[in-house]
């Protein structure tokens, strides 16, 4: 380029290309808003996923080797016991932790998580932190976490009492684990857990027992020998690769987002420029600017205006997503990952950016470079592209229709996520013409939206880009949110847990059942409550010095006997009246599983055991004794049940025909099932009563009733795609009103004032939001259910909640736009001023 023409190349760009004033600005933020959004949101979802370094002290603090014990009892307090000596400058630290144990708070047993070890080795430092008090440095001594303390009004000086022990050990700190503030958990002093364990009892069942091993060698000396001997070994580095997140490993699932806001603003950027460009570089031309000239130009204007706009989004984007962390921090309730000053996606987006502006002036600047006033004012004006976009459409929506419609007979998603994106692209080519449809209807309308409307189809890059915007992102956003929402909801459909919902099952670990039980847990309830005993089928009575537990009695259970089963055992249960077999069912029996259980058969639910009238028991093996044989018994097939039924038993007998068969029925539980709904605060209720029977509150299973709530990604996805369509429609609108001041100005001298001018702009953003989330959510809805139909499984949309966040942004678009002030009143007084 010519130096000397470069001051008047600078002003020409300035004033036709970039703009000044509101122009400039709003140019700028098309570019800077969607790069300041993406920049924020991944600094957030960086911030939320844990660093492998976080996680790897999360497990084993700060080790550079664990050792855990595979065998079950204590473990020595000297790791050189077991693998020789240690290397010189290597210290080993034993620590017990478990997912759970029993511990009585306010006079009911509950279940926390335990950890222990010595607190003031440098091996644990940093894996609790003390918010309150001190860590425990003794057998005697423990530390809550702070919300178990404030849970049960716990506080520092206060005992603490494991079930089974009568030692109660003092607290003398609250804490909390960096990685999980709201866990519930105790932390132990070096010993205090042989002060209450017991390993016969089942509680302890998942207890981790170990050493957390420090020193430059020591995975490369001690990780061998222990291995040797069967020890479970982890290294940091491998904790830390291990526990690496898909986000962690794949940072550009967290750039998509980001990309497709920057590509659909930036596309958006010049598109609204468009028509300023043609019509001013014509007269220019036909003053005697060369056309190449012009080009390079609005090209040079172009690359400089998404620089500098995405310049200023990706550094307003991470100083928001900085002064987020606290609030971030407050919600999650842990530490928040590290700030990664090293990372380049602020830098890829702005790249982006200026890729997409550079594509975004390209073909404008040449169109309109080309379009010298002779020749606009000698070609006759033939839609051409027109056609050709409205062929696309059709195209697209053709394809669409057979990839959705394959995919649903061939039972596969893939064809029709093809399918969905390509009414995605059939929707977006339309849009022009849907802008031309609403011109066409607004006829009757009074002066503003009328004005408003057919200016849309007038004009219509502007208004189409930020259609278009709004229509990628809420359909994206609207076929996430649906599809998850739907598997949740068909999970929650199959769902069979182990009892109805709304029973409470009280298990009867240790206790045996009694007239007191019984009545205790009638008295909580209601009296007109179904409270019955589940038997189940064993090979042995309960011998007290054989069976710690009668949960540990050898079971007897159904063998399959066809591929056709869910399982390859069945549990057997005990049912003597209609009320037992209508706890279980939720039905009565009919006639013929009466008769059957009369006769001594067994009824089985699941015909995958049965076979030719018969069906076969298999005894669970007895340490110590020799396997008993299979038992063919006769049995019947029943009735259909539900899948919670035969969760809980594959198979019903009576207790004479158990007998009859050299079997012993006991009573494992009690099965309640209320009357009406349950009872608020029932679990606590429950557990009052009945810990003075010696059945603790940890022995009580209550099945809530399921309902069906609206999903937490629904609405975040619903305010993230809201939030986008708003700010497209606001910065459309808003250049819309510069792009109309000749006309509105107009407007008002004739005598239309400034509430037509703010009718105009409320107008235009009601129909470009309502063109967004209308063909936004359908072409979502088709997505989401091109991906779900083939599996069988059905779209499940909260329309509650959908209509009122369409209504409400709807509304929230209008009201902004009747806000923009009338640029031409605005105008008029400041020439005359």
């Amino acid at each position: 380029m010519n130096h000397r023409h470069l001051p008047v190349d600078l002003r020409l760009a300035r004033s036709v290309v970039i703009g000044t004033g509101r122009r400039r600005a709003m140019l700028l933020l098309l570019f800077a808003v969607p790069v300041l959004l993406a920049t924020a949101a991944a600094s957030v979802v960086d911030t939320l996923n844990l660093s492998p370094q976080q996680l790897a002290t999360a497990a084993m603090a700060r080790a550079d080797l664990q050792v855990d014990r595979t065998e079950p009892g204590p473990a020595p307090a000297d790791l050189a016991a077991l693998v020789g000596p240690l290397p010189t400058g290597t210290a080993a630290v034993p620590y017990y932790r478990a997912p759970e144990v029993p511990v009585v708070l306010g006079g009911l047993t509950g279940y926390a998580a335990y950890r222990e070890s010595d607190w003031t080795a440098a091996a644990t430092r940093g894996w609790l932190r003390a918010t309150a008090g001190r860590l425990p440095a003794g057998p005697a001594e423990a530390a809550l976490s702070g919300r178990l303390a404030a849970g049960h009004h716990l506080g520092i000086g206060d005992t603490l009492r494991f079930r089974g022990s009568a030692t109660p050990a003092v607290v003398v700190g609250l804490v909390e684990d960096p990685t999980a503030h709201d866990a519930e958990f105790v932390a132990g002093g070096p010993g205090l857990f042989e002060t209450w364990s017991d390993p016969a009892h089942p509680a302890e069942s998942g207890v981790t027992r170990g050493w957390l091993v420090t020193g430059p060698d020591a995975a490369r000396l001690i990780g061998p020998r222990a291995a040797q001997l069967h020890l479970a070994v982890r290294t940091r580095p491998q904790v830390a690769s291990a526990a690496r997140t898909l986000l962690a490993a794949q940072p550009g699932l967290v750039a998509l987002p980001g990309l497709l806001l920057v590509l659909a603003g930036s596309a958006a950027a010049f598109g609204i420029r468009m028509r300023r460009l043609q019509r001013q570089f014509g007269l220019l031309s036909a003053v005697g600017f060369d056309g190449a000239r012009l080009v390079r130009l609005a090209r040079a204007a172009g690359l400089l205006a998404a620089a500098v706009g995405g310049s200023l989004g990706v550094l307003l984007g991470t100083a928001l997503g900085a002064a987020l962390r606290p609030t971030v921090r407050a919600a999650v309730h842990r530490d928040l990952a590290p700030v990664d000053l090293t990372s380049l996606r602020p830098l890829l987006l702005l790249v982006a950016t200026v890729l997409c502006g550079a594509l975004g002036v390209w073909l404008p600047a040449r169109l309109a470079a080309g379009h010298t006033v002779r020749r606009r004012l000698s070609r006759v004006p033939v839609d051409t592209a027109g056609r050709r976009r409205r062929r696309s459409a059709a195209v697209c929506g053709a394809l669409a229709a057979v990839a959705i419609t394959g995919g649903a007979v061939a039972g596969s998603s893939t064809p029709g996520v093809a399918g969905g994106l390509a009414l995605l692209a059939a929707t977006l080519l339309v849009v022009p013409d849907l802008l031309v449809l609403l011109g066409r209807a607004a006829a009757p309308l009074g002066p503003g939206p009328r004005f408003g409307l057919r200016d849309l189809a007038r004009d219509r890059r502007r208004p189409a880009a930020a259609v278009v915007f709004g229509v990628v992102t809420v359909a994206f956003a609207a076929s996430t949110a649906v599809f998850v929402g739907s598997n949740t909801a068909r999970d929650a459909r199959e769902y069979a847990g182990s009892r109805h919902p709304g029973q409470i099952e009280v298990v009867l670990r240790d206790a045996p059942p009694s007239d007191a039980v019984e009545a205790a847990v009638r008295r909580t309830v209601g009296a007109r409550a179904s409270v019955v005993q589940v038997r189940g089928v064993y090979a042995a009575d309960r011998p007290a010095a054989d069976a710690p537990s009668r949960l540990a009695l050898p079971k007897v259970a159904l063998l399959a006997r066809s591929a056709q089963a869910a399982n390859p055992h069945g549990t057997l249960q005990i049912v003597e009246t209609e009320a037992d077999f209508r706890a279980l069912a939720l039905r009565d029996r009919t006639a013929d599983e009466a008769a059957a259980l009369t006769a001594g058969k067994v009824v089985v639910f699941d015909p995958g055991f049965v076979r030719d009238g018969s069906a076969v028991l298999a005894f669970e093996p007895t340490p110590g004794a020799a396997g008993r044989p299979p038992l063919t018994v006769a049995a019947r097939p029943g009735a259909a049940v539900d899948r919670t039924t035969r969760n809980r038993a594959a198979g019903v007998l009576t207790g004479a025909a158990a007998r009859g068969l050299g079997l012993f029925p006991v009573t494992t539980t009690y099965l309640v099932t209320p009357e009406e709904a349950l009872p608020p605060g029932i679990e606590r209720r429950l557990g009052t009563a009945l810990e003075p029977l010696g059945i603790p509150a940890t022995a009580l299973r209550i099945e809530p009733p399921h309902t069906r709530s609206v999903p937490a990604r629904w609405n975040v996805m619903t305010a993230i795609a809201g939030a986008a369509v708003l700010v497209a429609t606001l910065l459309a609108v808003s250049a819309s009103t510069q792009e109309l001041r000749p006309r509105l100005r107009l407007l008002h001298v004739i005598g239309f004032g400034g509430r037509t001018q703010r009718l105009v702009s409320a107008t235009q953003a009601t129909a470009i939001t309502s063109l967004s989330l209308g063909c936004g959510l359908l072409t979502g809805l088709v997505l989401a259910g091109a991906q779900l139909w083939p599996k069988g499984t059905a779209l499940v949309v909260p329309w509650a909640s959908l209509t009122a966040a369409t209504a409400g942004l709807i509304t929230a678009a209008a009201l902004a736009g009747y806000l923009v002030p009338p640029a031409a009143t605005r105008t008029r007084s400041r020439s005359t001023g």
